[in-house]
């Protein structure tokens, strides 16, 4: 009797341990938002709810049961598209507790649309006014969630964010991914992180998207998770997926290059994301704009600069708004931080009116508001007899709207006052008012005089416009739309655009000419040669490009052999042909270089981001020497080679080289950043550079030490690696003319200096970021602007 009764005692007992060893709770409407649920509020069915492995949903009482996970620390729920939560989406486990319930509350912004802001790598402690525009962005523009992917930042970052940056201060869900610097000394590596955000891994719907974050699988210290732990919880989260919704994934980094989205758990258990209707894995950790798309008709993947400084490849301070429609599609804005209602009127400028060969009257206005995209602008002319006109702007870009404004005889003698008035979505307003005589010739005797300005329809960045026969070629970007990037060609004395072709990317740096063709590399490292006098394709080649970062390098040609690619895709290729004389097999790795490369006496002067400064042969491709010392590992300026000597700079300092064997004769230790996508400008006796924070210098050839500085103002975007307000950052290279140094800043200026003591001539605001080389063309330049204008200025005076 007793063995019978101890078989059967022993089930009953089994059986009591397994109906203990379970979590349960339920899903309700929390109606009165105290996070308790309370007797006849509404039980939702349907939920998906989670140990950190198993996933269940709510039945039709709203209830759930789940199974003990050993490892789990959390329960945590799926929040469903049009609910947001009371609390927060998770509970931490507690001893004697197996009963957790979860309160939602409707929420519109995510019932049928999606709508979402991007921001990563933010690592920071301190408060900025990023920080407002995201809020006020978010609130005018009904985003549905901010979701940072990952580097909050060690200790001080995390607490920093999760008291400024959260559900209840940004007026909307927040949401973390987990990055390597976010894991920190503790009992496991993402500790911390926990007891401030929550669990590592998760899942939420808005519309028709299922949202999964995922964690970086290491970083500064060791985490308890591991990728079978992960995987066992992807598998079974998207096994109760609803099969119609698209899927996005955040996590700190990019998993693949590939076409195929392939998570991997233990041993050879995998799962195939692209199969499950994956359409976007968004991520951070390189400190770049990037978007690529994952093969014909696969997934794409984002990664964004962060916000509240420039990134690791001087890509803009930004954070990415997020549009994403039922099927699927994905629309990418975008948005410039610390702007606030800027508008600058740049034709007419302060003291030269510009008609076009017509008589009209040109009006160009760069404007722009961070919280606020702009709706419309408009431009009333008043003249001396009291007549009126208002006129609206066309739109170019995201910063530029301009106009061509007849005026007949009564507008042409006395004075012209010209009010702009800037119109954003979120209503508010901004005014700027300027008179002018048109006909009286300019009292100042100026020495820039506009020409004429023209709109290539988008963003240009670190290529400088380049002159040959007659005609301008100028490279876009458009690195998320990839619709508005290529190369563009203005006739020289018109400013009248001939043709434009369009890259798969953008054009980022350096394009070459060479007899009659235009060479450019896009961001995907895809290489064309367009004839310059129709626009049309001679070749077009893919260099290989396997793996992270972008392309950002600028180009050489020299005797008609184009060096171009980066890594192990740098190659020299025949320019008429496209055939290719050799590719780099001695580096690679690092991040894409902004420097443009160099050929200084048969060697090819290259660049990587965190590795080297690198000498090849340009008929071998052989390696040389190559420097990481002193500053070179981490670099973004181009080289100058001037009587058998290379002059180049680190981020610490500016040395002279021996370009055949890398010897350095001398190495001048900066004060300043020389972090800058500038060039030396190399005088008798002066080295002139742009720098990250603090304008333009001009160092001592012989001693290094600073003879003049221009302070600049503060940059309307930071681009220099690290910069943030109120950082006066000069990314292009100084150019000298006629005894005077030209060039433009991010502050929005084009400044004319003497070159012996820095005195400033004449500056001109041009209203929005300048970051290439001003071009010289016979007695005047071309100059190129973020806001995607080009301008030709008259150099009337010398010195």
């Amino acid at each position: 009797m007793r063995l019978k009764t101890g078989l059967i005692l022993i089930p009953l007992i089994l059986i009591s341990i397994s109906l203990q060893a379970r979590f349960s709770g339920r899903v309700f409407l929390d109606e009165n938002k105290n996070g308790n649920y309370d007797t006849g509020e509404k039980l939702i069915s349907g939920v998906a709810v989670s140990n950190g492995e198993s996933v269940v949903v709510t039945d039709k009482n709203g209830e759930y049961s789940l199974p003990v996970f050993k490892k789990a620390r959390f329960i945590f729920i799926t929040i469903p598209a049009g609910y947001k939560t009371s609390r927060q989406h998770f509970l931490p486990i507690q001893k004697k507790n197996n009963s957790y319930d979860v309160g939602l509350v409707k929420y519109n912004r995510t019932a049928t649309k999606t709508r979402f802001i991007q921001i990563t790598d933010t690592e920071t402690y301190e408060y900025g006014e990023w920080i407002d525009n995201l809020r006020d962005y978010s609130k005018f523009n009904e985003v549905g969630f901010i979701v940072h992917t990952g580097d909050i930042c060690y200790e001080k970052g995390l607490k920093f964010h999760a008291k400024s940056i959260n559900t209840k201060t940004m007026e909307l869900p927040v949401f973390y991914c987990i990055g390597n610097h976010d894991l920190v000394k503790g009992n496991y590596g993402e500790q911390l992180f926990e007891s401030l955000f929550g669990p590592v891994y998760y899942s939420f719907d808005a519309g028709n998207t299922h949202f999964i974050v995922t964690p970086m699988r290491g970083g500064d210290h060791k985490p308890s998770y591991n990728n079978a732990q992960v995987f066992n919880w992807l598998v079974n989260d998207l096994a109760h997926t609803d099969k119609s919704k698209n899927v996005v994934v955040f996590n700190h980094d990019l998993l693949t290059f590939g076409e195929q989205f392939i998570f991997s758990g233990r041993g050879d258990k995998e799962i195939n994301l692209n199969e499950h209707n994956l359409k976007a894995w968004i991520y951070g950790h390189w400190h770049i704009n990037f978007r690529k798309q994952h093969g014909e008709n696969g997934p794409v993947s984002v990664c964004a600069s962060p916000p509240d400084k420039g990134g690791i490849d001087h890509s803009p301070s930004n954070f990415l708004v997020f549009d994403i429609d039922k099927n699927g599609k994905i629309d990418i804005t975008p948005r410039y931080c610390f702007l606030s209602k800027h508008i600058v009127v740049n034709a007419p400028n302060e003291n030269n009116i510009l008609l076009n060969e017509f008589g009209n009257l040109v009006v160009s206005v760069n404007t722009y508001h961070t919280v606020s995209a702009t709706k419309n602008v408009t431009v009333t002319l008043k003249n001396s007899g009291g007549e009126i006109k208002s006129v609206s702007l066309l739109q170019n870009s995201d910063w530029n709207w301009s106009a061509e404004i007849p005026l007949n005889n009564n507008w042409k003698n006395g004075e012209l006052k010209l009010i702009v008035e800037s119109i954003f979505d979120n209503g508010e307003t901004v005014k700027k008012e300027q008179s002018y005589r048109i006909l009286q010739e300019n009292i100042q005797q100026d020495i820039l005089k506009m020409q004429w300005v023209t709109n290539v329809k988008s963003n240009v960045w670190m290529a400088p416009a380049i002159e040959a026969k007659g005609k301008l070629f100028v490279a876009t970007i458009d690195d998320f739309g990839m619709e508005n990037c290529g190369i563009h060609a203005i006739d020289t004395e018109t400013g009248l655009k001939l043709w434009s072709f369009k890259t798969v990317g953008s054009v980022k740096n350096t394009i070459c000419y060479t007899d009659g063709k235009i060479l450019a590399t896009d961001v995907f490292g895809i290489s064309y040669a367009i004839n310059s006098e129709t626009g049309k394709l001679i070749w077009k080649k893919e260099l290989g490009q396997t793996g992270l970062g972008s392309f950002n390098t600028g180009s050489v040609v020299s005797e008609d052999i184009y060096y171009t690619g980066y890594g192990n895709y740098l190659q020299a290729i025949d320019a008429k042909t496209g055939e290719t004389r050799w590719v780099n097999e001695e580096w690679q790795g690092g991040e894409g270089a902004t420097p443009t490369m160099i050929v200084a006496d048969n060697i090819l002067i290259a660049a990587s981001n965190w590795r080297a400064l690198y000498a090849h042969d340009i008929k071998t491709g052989k390696l040389l020497w190559k420097k990481s010392d002193s500053g070179y590992s981490s670099r973004s300026s181009s080289a100058t080679y001037l009587n058998d000597t290379l002059y180049v700079a680190s981020k610490d300092g500016i040395g002279l080289m021996n370009v055949h064997t890398g010897e350095m004769y001398k190495y001048f230790k900066s004060p300043l950043s020389l972090l800058a996508s500038t060039k030396p400008l190399v005088l008798d006796n002066l080295i002139v550079m742009g720098t990250a924070k603090e304008g333009v210098a001009a160092f001592n050839r012989t001693t290094g030490e600073i003879v003049w500085k221009v302070q600049t103002g503060k940059s309307l975007v930071y681009s220099s690696p690290y910069s943030k307000p109120n950082s006066a950052t000069v990314e292009p290279a100084p150019i000298l003319f006629n005894g005077n140094i030209i060039f433009g800043a991010s502050d929005g200026f084009i400044y004319v200096v003497n070159s012996e003591d820095g005195k400033i001539i004449q500056k001109m605001n041009l209203g929005a970021p300048v970051f290439a080389a001003v071009t010289l063309y016979l007695n005047s330049f071309f100059v190129t602007d973020f806001g995607g204008s080009v301008y030709r200025f008259l150099l009337k005076n010398g010195k």
